[in-house]
């Protein structure tokens, strides 16, 4: 049996890789804030559903969150999510940047995707923000998977 919070990981990667190949910023809007959503709500999944669905899990989950190693991508997921939902502030845009030849003469202007929010550094492409929370995630989540087959 899989644990509910793995399938929401799962979806949530086809949400991040919508996202990133979006056409339209309407699309690009969409898709962050349900990559953002998805990806917080794996830990409430796990807390509020599996470790409730398999009871030998509790106490793990408790003590992993308790002593949790990477509280800051867990912290600034909670912080990016909540700047999305309450305030609809999507923290990303488009930024120009040169493209020149070896003596600095500009050949063309190119824009690429940008973080511009206060919770991760500035310039970070949006996607490697959205893969890092997921990889945070994905870690714990196989975890508890390999637990409950023990059971």
């Amino acid at each position: 049996m899989k644990l509910k919070s793995s399938q929401m990981l799962s979806d949530s990667s086809m949400a991040i890789a919508r996202f990133i190949n979006a056409e339209n910023d309407l699309d690009r809007r969409l898709y962050w804030i349900l990559s953002l959503t998805m990806l917080r709500g794996v830990g409430h999944t796990l807390d509020k559903r599996d470790a409730i669905d398999f009871p030998e899990l509790r106490e793990a989950v408790d003590e992993k969150w308790k002593n949790i190693q990477d509280k800051v991508t867990r912290d600034l997921s909670l912080k990016e999510r909540n700047s999305a939902l309450k305030e609809y502030e999507l923290n990303f845009n488009w930024v120009p940047y040169d493209i020149t030849d070896n003596e600095g003469m500009v050949l063309s202007v190119e824009e690429t995707l940008q973080y511009t929010g206060k919770h991760y550094p500035p310039g970070t492409p949006p996607d490697h923000i959205l893969n890092e929370i997921y990889e945070f995630w994905r870690v714990y989540i196989e975890e508890f998977e390999r637990m409950i087959k023990k059971i």
